[in-house]
């Protein structure tokens, strides 16, 4: 009986595709496979097999699969109905979450390619311009050339058009040719061939042999030397294992010699796949702390509410050891033979955990984050397949790995806004997808956080989830004392110096002279977030966006953030023609630049996302701060999240208000936890910590909530904003934004669309549309809608079968054709 396979592409399309199983593979084909096949006339896709069946197409002839990839599925079935889960949830194609899923090593494509037409070989029977001549020519001499190629070749953006006249003249064909991306690392090695160094008497003829040839004698001795196994003689398992080729070279060895000693069959010249990760720290006898009464009591109400369910929040104040409560935990599930994932919101954060939990555990610990290259993290998914990893460390994508034995999940800062998706597609909360993994998994989730987000804490104190507090820091060390500094009595009396308040100056000097350490944050990166005339008031904005343009210092240009688009800073008003243009505002730039000229004396770093664009910049970078070569840390959110430092006495937030102002429901709670957060890198040890929080206006009810450390006060206060106004947790949101060239165009279409969620869901449930902040990116021009949907009494999954048909119908209709709709289900 014939089998076949529906297979998931890498396309944004609703659909499984079904190809034949050739004979050759209908014994060993699987569920998770993945497959070569054509889609279309001419491109090669791989695919991932989803299901395997008897049921033959009615309406088609289906085509065969090229090849099978795999030995063994890189994708388990669990992982499958993660996807499936992600797809239907937040209403997008299961293309686009294999795209986000699977390493793009892993997701071989083909390319097109170009050479001459099969037995053409007289070029001058064509009749061909100069153009054509040049890039027939090219071709002939290369054999093969890549679309890139031609353009490189060419001088231009596209060839398209020049190549389809080739093909017209039947003097060029274009091909696909399938690319394989991953490929395991290697690293060459040498040995002397086994049967020498079975029979003595052949490795004394050899000896004897190079006797007139010192160099290579020597690389032979030198070689003997290394295999020599105390007074065994020499080691045929050593010999086995070999060295590698560079080192022996550098030991003084001729490379010469070695590869001659190679052609003559007496050195065998071999290579050996090694891992990319190198050195895993692997602790034969892990450091098991001692934990607190209060963190063993934790520990303990976790494990009990785990037994009837599968979710418990820990609320743990800042420095409360919440980390050791992990630790403790993934022993016991490690014990139990199961894996454990545990997710941080910040790259930055790896390194210094992971040190923490190899030592804790003592089991090697797989890290995944977007900082790694595409074959380490392909490497790592093979990795987690074959189960050489137990423990997996990584940032929000980690949720979407092909685990298969999941015990615990644990996620760190569970608050953090990164593990929301944004660009691109699917818009996947890493939160809200590892509960449905547990529940898939049969799992349990833990979510630590010393601030939750209000979701979280609204689902623990209403009995949805555990709750476990942690009220107490670890051993002696005392919350930071938080002092509000009024900025407008700073400027009125002109006590600033630069960006800083008399105060924070004086805090700074003062902790330097006692050879301690501080951080400063401010939410803002670059030197200047706009240039303006101080005449006329104009405004430096983006060519593209309707937004201001970031000075940056260090590159002397403005830079919009959003599309890219550079430009030198304005020197002369466009608009008055005055000469009168000022910097205004700051960022984490011109604190830097100020901090040395006012502290010139200081070690400065900066950590944002300017600095930190290379894989190993975050480590070395809190590995000048862990060693005290930098006294002083400026940076944006990345510095507020779980860094631990001892010698850290004093923290600067350097601009309280501009987070409270922002325009988002979510912003007061957000500058809560930003501003907590931050306040406790101070005081971890037997220092008292202290924070001065820079701002305008001092009586603000969330800066009252930080000055006392008090969550509970601050949830209480935005619950009841947010039940009155129906935002989570009391509703569900769906948020649209709709793109387009055409301002008025778009408009008409977002009141269409408007109209008929109207009708479909209640004119209630519905709300705009509305201009945003930004309303202008790339020449698209936005406007979003946002439909509001009650927890209670309602049923979700008909509603977004109701939002999806109106979607799809509206794609089509005059007056909508053309607009770009991203559908965000529970936007950040």
């Amino acid at each position: 009986m014939p089998l076949y396979a529906d297979l998931l592409l890498p396309l944004k399309v609703n659909q499984l595709f079904t190809y034949s199983i050739p004979e050759k593979y209908s014994e060993t084909v699987k569920v998770g496979h993945r497959a070569i096949v054509q889609f279309g006339p001419k491109k090669i896709q791989t695919g991932l097999i989803w299901r395997i069946h008897q049921n033959k197409p009615e309406n088609y002839l289906p085509k065969e699969i090229i090849q099978v990839l795999d030995e063994h599925p890189v994708a388990t079935q669990k992982l499958m109905d993660v996807y499936q889960w992600i797809a239907g949830y937040y209403l997008c194609t299961l293309g686009e979450v294999m795209n986000a899923s699977m390493p793009s090593a892993l997701r071989l494509n083909s390319e097109s390619k170009i050479s001459l037409f099969d037995g053409v070989t007289d070029l001058s029977a064509f009749d061909l311009n100069e153009k054509e001549k040049i890039l027939v020519k090219e071709i002939a001499e290369k054999g093969i050339l890549t679309f890139n190629e031609a353009e490189k070749v060419m001088g231009l953006k596209s060839v398209h058009g020049l190549i389809n006249k080739l093909v017209e003249k039947k003097a060029i064909t274009v091909f696909e040719e399938l690319e394989e991306k991953f490929h395991p690392k290697l690293i060459r090695k040498l040995r002397l061939k086994s049967e020498i160094l079975e029979k003595k008497d052949e490795l004394e003829n050899i000896l004897n042999s190079l006797e007139k040839k010192s160099l290579m004698q020597d690389a032979v001795l030198k070689y003997l030397q290394r295999i020599q196994d105390a007074d065994l003689g020499f080691s045929s398992v050593k010999n086995k294992s070999g060295v590698l080729k560079s080192e022996f070279i550098e030991s003084g060895v001729s490379e010469s010699s070695v590869n001659t000693l190679s052609k003559k069959n007496i050195f065998e010249l071999f290579d050996e796949e090694v891992s990319r990760f190198g050195d895993i720290n692997l602790s034969e006898n892990p450091e098991i702390k001692e934990l607190s009464i209060e963190q063993n009591s934790a520990i303990t109400k976790i494990n009990d509410y785990f037994k009837n369910g599968d979710t418990v929040l820990l609320h743990g104040i800042t420095g409360s050891g919440k980390t050791e409560i992990y630790i403790q935990l993934i022993r016991e599930y490690l014990s139990r033979g199961k894996q454990i994932l545990y997710i941080l919101p910040e790259i930055a954060l790896t390194h210094q955990i992971v040190s923490r939990i190899r030592k804790g555990v003592g089991v090697p610990v797989g890290i995944y984050h977007s900082k790694f290259t595409d074959n380490e993290r392909a490497e790592l998914w093979h990795d987690l397949v074959k189960k050489k990893f137990q423990v997996i460390l990584g940032v929000r994508s980690a949720v979407l790995l092909p685990f298969d034995e999941l015990g615990l999940i644990v996620i760190d800062e569970e608050h953090d806004s990164s593990y929301k998706q944004n660009e691109p597609d699917p818009k996947y909360h890493a939160r809200d997808t590892s509960l449905i993994m547990a529940q898939i998994h049969k799992a349990k989730v833990l979510l630590g956080s010393a601030t939750p987000s209000l979701e979280s804490y609204f689902n623990a104190t209403n009995g949805k989830w555990g709750l476990v507090e942690l009220t107490q820091r670890y051993g002696t060390a005392q919350l930071p004392v938080i002092n509000l500094v009024d900025m407008k009595k700073e400027k009125k009396w002109k006590r600033m110096k630069g960006h800083f308040s008399s105060n924070l100056f004086q805090e700074l000097q003062d902790c330097l002279t006692r050879n301690e350490q501080a951080i400063l944050f401010q939410n803002r990166k670059g030197y200047s977030p706009y240039l303006s005339c101080a005449t006329c008031f104009w405004i430096m904005k983006c060519k593209n966006c309707n937004v201001n343009l970031t000075y940056y210092l260090g590159t002397h240009e403005s830079k919009c953030h959003y599309c890219g688009y550079t430009s030198p800073p304005a020197t002369v008003c466009p608009d008055c023609g005055n000469n009168n243009i000022k910097l205004n505002s700051f960022g984490t730039e011109k604190l830097e630049d100020e901090l040395h000229l006012l502290l010139p004396d200081a070690k400065v770093q900066r950590m944002d996302l300017d600095t930190t664009r290379s894989k190993t910049s975050y480590q070395e970078i809190l590995e000048n701060f862990g060693s005290g070569k930098t006294q002083i840390l400026v940076g944006t959110q990345m510095v507020t999240k779980g860094l631990d430092f001892e010698n850290v006495s004093l923290i600067g937030i350097m601009d309280a208000d501009q987070m409270l102002n922002y325009p988002d429901f979510r912003s007061h709670e957000r500058s809560y936890q930003l501003m907590e957060q931050v306040s406790g890198r101070a005081g971890r040890r037997e220092k008292l910590g202290k924070v001065l929080i820079q701002c305008k206006d001092t009586e603000h009810p969330i800066l009252n909530f930080v000055y006392y450390h008090d969550y509970k006060r601050m949830y209480e206060y935005e619950l009841e904003l947010r039940k009155r106004f129906l935002y989570p947790p009391f509703s569900r949101l769906i948020q649209f934004t709709l793109k387009h060239a055409d301002e008025n165009y778009l408009s008409n279409g977002a009141n269409l669309l408007t109209k008929n969620l109207k009708v479909s869901l209640g004119a209630t449930r519905v709300v705009g549309p509305e201009t945003p902040f930004v309303n202008k990116i790339r020449n698209k021009y936005i406007l979003n809608l946002m439909v509001k949907l009650e927890r209670q009494g309602l049923d979700l999954k008909k509603c977004k079968k109701i939002i999806t048909d109106i979607l799809n119908d509206h794609r089509m209709r005059e007056g909508f054709k053309g607009i770009y709709v991203v559908v965000d289900v529970d936007p950040g």
